[in-house]
C-alpha cells in the first residue's frame, strides 16, 4: 500500500513510495525523506490538482520550481544543465513542462487505493494563487500534509507537498 490512509480518505504516500515511483519513472537514482520545514506557497512553486469523480479537489501538490524542472526534464531526457536553466527562468515550457505534468499525472497512482475515493490529475499551475478557490481552501484548511525532500540522482534536490483533505 503506497500510504496509510482510512477508509475514504486520500492516503499520503511514505517517502520509500515516493522514491520508488519517482526512480522508476525517471530512470535516475531518487532520495525522498519528510522534510522538516513546510514549503509555502509563492512564485516558485508549482501547484497540481487532483480531482474526484465529481470534479472535486480531493488533494493538491506544491512543488518547488527547482524540482519541478528536474522531475521534467529527468523524463524529458533533457540534461541536468537545461533543467538548471529552466529553473533559473522560473517557468515551466516544453519539454520539461510535459514531463512535469506526466509525473504529476502519475503521482495520482500513490494518492488511491482500494478504500478510498478515485482521483486524477487535473491542472499544473505555475503558482498556487493561480490554481482556483478550491486549492486554497485545501491551502487554508484543515488538510492532512505531508511535505518531502526529493533528490533526483545527477539533476538536484528540492521540496515537494502533498495536501488532502482531512
Amino acid at each position: 500500500m503506497p500510504g496509510s490512509a482510512a477508509a475514504g480518505r486520500v492516503p499520503l504516500p511514505e517517502p520509500g513510495a515516493l522514491r520508488e515511483l519517482l526512480a522508476q519513472l525517471s530512470g535516475h537514482a531518487v532520495g525522498a525523506q519528510r522534510a522538516a520545514a513546510r514549503l509555502e506557497p509563492g512564485p516558485t512553486v508549482q501547484a497540481a490538482t487532483y480531482l474526484g469523480r465529481e470534479g472535486e479537489m480531493l488533494a493538491l501538490c506544491l512543488c518547488e520550481i527547482e524540482l519541478a524542472a528536474y522531475l521534467g526534464a529527468a523524463l524529458a531526457v533533457l540534461p541536468q544543465r537545461v533543467a538548471k536553466q529552466i529553473a533559473d527562468t522560473g517557468r515551466l515550457e516544453g519539454p520539461a513542462e510535459q514531463g512535469y505534468r506526466e509525473t504529476m499525472n502519475v503521482l495520482a497512482s500513490l494518492l488511491c487505493s482500494d478504500t478510498t475515493p478515485h482521483l486524477r490529475f487535473a491542472e499544473s499551475f505555475p503558482d498556487p494563487k493561480a490554481a482556483g478557490a478550491a486549492a486554497l481552501a485545501l491551502l487554508s484548511g484543515p488538510a492532512r500534509r505531508a511535505d518531502y525532500r526529493v533528490e533526483i540522482g545527477g539533476f538536484g534536490a528540492g521540496a515537494l507537498a502533498l495536501l488532502a483533505g482531512s
